[in-house]
This record gives structure tokens, C-alpha cells and sequence, in this order.
């Protein structure tokens, strides 16, 4: 049957040459009727289907596969240079725990507000 769903994102160059690149998700919807296609050009503010002179300087970006594959063809998306507006955020952002740290903190705490409530000997048994 294949995939449900399509993902679509842009990719840009990191804040340094030693940052991974930033990838923005444009959509993640269900590929039925073309619908992701819709949502990308609605939120990127764009017609579907029509093309862009700014990306017309672009080479051909989809990835050969197979025994015959180019090897001088590109196999990653295309990195445009980051806007402004996402390295601002990203600089921010710099120095924060990762959302991993404070789900695991929320986790310790409820564990230690349960082991409170129930003593040694079990939960009371009053009736």
C-alpha cells in the first residue's frame, strides 16, 4: 500500500559551518487527493504547482537510486541559506534544556508524590 502519509520540509544551513542544518516541516498530512502538496503552498503562501524563479538557479534535486545512479547527482535537498527570522529563534534558544530533562523531572516528581501518598505497609485499607 505504501506510505500514508507525505512529510515535507525545507532544509537550510546552520547558524555556523559546525551546525547541523535546521529543517523547517512545511506539512505532514495524508498523501490521499494531494493534500499535502495543498497545505505546503497554502502555508508558504504559494500557487501549487507553479514554478518559482528564485529556485530556478536549483539543479535538480531528486535523488537517483539503482546501479546506475549518477554519482554526481545530489542526493539531499537543496540548503538554502537560513532566514533570519528561524536563526533568531534558534539563538534563543541556545543554552535551554532539552524538553527531554523536563519531561523526565515531571516524571520523578509525580513517582515521588505517589510513593508519598502510600506508606510502608501499602495502601490503608479502611472501611
Amino acid at each position: 500500500m505504501g506510505p500514508s502519509h507525505r512529510l515535507t520540509y525545507r532544509e537550510f544551513d546552520g547558524l555556523s559551518a559546525s551546525d547541523p542544518p535546521v529543517r523547517q516541516i512545511i506539512a505532514f498530512e495524508p498523501r490521499k487527493d494531494g493534500r499535502p502538496f495543498d497545505v505546503a503552498a497554502r502555508r508558504l503562501g504559494r500557487s501549487k504547482g507553479a514554478p518559482l524563479s528564485e529556485l530556478d538557479h536549483l539543479p535538480e534535486v531528486r535523488p537517483a537510486t539503482g546501479p546506475d545512479k549518477d554519482a554526481a547527482r545530489p542526493i539531499s535537498p537543496v540548503r538554502m541559506p537560513l532566514p533570519p527570522d528561524i536563526a533568531q529563534a534558534l539563538k534563543a534558544c541556545d543554552g535551554l534544556s532539552p524538553a527531554s530533562a523536563a519531561l523526565l523531572t515531571q516524571v520523578r516528581e509525580g513517582t515521588a508524590a505517589i510513593r508519598r501518598r502510600i506508606s510502608p505497609e501499602g495502601p490503608a485499607q479502611s472501611r
